[in-house]
């Protein structure tokens, strides 16, 4: 919500990032609407997704059920002005 963007851009300090990563395109969809157009952030292009070397090379327990099932992980990086 706007509160929370707020929040965000009150304590990421200035060239600081919020990385966001969800299996969920609509709740995807709805974060970059709120911070894409947000001013005191800049979007970024987020690191790319690698396929991973080992079971245990994934983020989260999460990440790898997901990925391992065919789900696509949605990712966006912005940077604090």
């Amino acid at each position: 919500n706007p509160a929370f963007t707020q929040l965000l851009a009150r304590v990421v300090k200035p060239g600081g990032f919020v990385h966001h990563w969800t299996d969920v395109a609509d709740y995807f969809q709805m974060v970059r609407g709120l911070m894409d157009p947000h001013p005191e952030f800049v979007t970024c292009t987020p690191p790319e997704e690698r396929d991973a070397s080992n079971d245990m090379d994934y983020q989260t327990s999460f990440e790898r059920k997901k990925r391992k099932l065919g789900f696509p992980i949605y990712r966006a990086l912005w940077q604090r002005r």
